[in-house]
């Protein structure tokens, strides 16, 4: 069964060109194998110090664009959409539980949908499977004592790490 363009694909269709994704068994088959050779694990671990310069650039870019949006939200307080700052702002009034800063702060967390529906997932998973969750903690304090150690190299070794990349 083949998917609906409406629901994946590119963003802007390319006339007689399909994606990875929308594309027929032979297609698919002959893309995969091109685009099978760039993410190797030799190929990756060549691009290490970029792909990580890329992330910290776009976590920093992603901060900045979620601390503007709540600050421009939290100064809109008396707006009655009913969004994550709106029950945050309502409970606060009375209990004061979150300074602005602290809201600020957490407000990339919960700013994204795909973060969100991770998070719950996976909280729920763990949940129900607290060994695979105490192993992953084990693990991972275990290996990566600082943020520099996470290297591609350690990670495709770690049966549980490499699972959840």
């Amino acid at each position: 069964m083949y998917k609906d363009p409406i629901h994946v694909g590119s963003v802007e269709a390319v006339p007689g060109v399909a994606t990875l994704t929308m594309s027929n068994d032979e297609v698919h088959a002959r893309q995969r194998r091109a685009l099978s050779h760039p993410f190797s694990i030799k190929a990756l671990l060549g691009q290490q110090d970029i792909v990580n310069s890329a992330i910290r650039k776009f976590r920093r870019d992603y901060l900045a664009y979620s601390n503007n949006k709540t600050r421009r939200r939290l100064a809109d307080s008396e707006r009655d959409h009913h969004d994550f700052i709106y029950y945050i702002l309502r409970n606060n009034k009375s209990k004061r539980l979150l300074s602005e800063e602290e809201i600020l702060v957490n407000s990339a967390l919960f700013m994204s949908e795909t973060t969100a529906s991770f998070i719950i997932g996976l909280t729920n998973l763990f949940i129900k499977h607290r060994y695979v969750y105490d192993k992953l903690v084990t693990e991972i304090r275990g290996t990566f004592t600082v943020e520099d150690n996470i290297r591609f190299e350690i990670l495709k070794v770690r049966w549980h790490i490499r699972e959840g990349v």
